[in-house]
């Protein structure tokens, strides 16, 4: 007659901790496996920088994150402030991204340490909170 109690989903086993820097970063989109296709969402975003932004040597990456979530991601920039121009780029209203930017997918600059960080963790909504507050946030 013991019901046996439902455990609650795991936290992560260590907080994740992101901290500022300059040198390299990424630019990247968390996006679900199912529904979508990730040659065209790389393809895309390989003719939008060819097209805006015109950044020599970037590699375009996807990996899983989870069992649920690619990451693919944007490398490398040599700072911060082409990062978040290319964030700016993905974020305006850019056709060739065929609505990918509109989806709200997780998409934002992040320098090597931090990916590093995210990709041991998967604190995505971490990291999101620490994007907002020293790159959106313009600190």
């Amino acid at each position: 007659q013991d019901a046996m109690p439902v455990a609650p989903p795991k936290a992560p086993e260590k907080a994740a901790e992101y901290k500022t820097g300059p040198g390299r970063h990424h630019f990247a989109v968390i996006v679900p496996n199912a529904g979508h296709d990730m040659s065209k969402i790389k393809a895309d975003l390989a003719n939008m920088n060819v097209t805006y932004f015109r950044q020599q040597g970037i590699e375009i990456t996807n990996t899983f994150l989870d069992p649920e979530h690619q990451v693919v991601l944007v490398s490398f920039f040599d700072t911060k402030a082409k990062a978040m121009q290319f964030h700016e780029l993905y974020t305006g209203d850019v056709d060739m991204l065929d609505g990918l930017n509109e989806e709200g997918h997780p998409a934002f600059a992040i320098s090597s340490d931090n990916y590093t960080e995210l990709y041991k963790t998967k604190d995505v909504e971490g990291y999101l909170r620490f994007f907002a507050e020293h790159y959106v946030g313009g600190k």
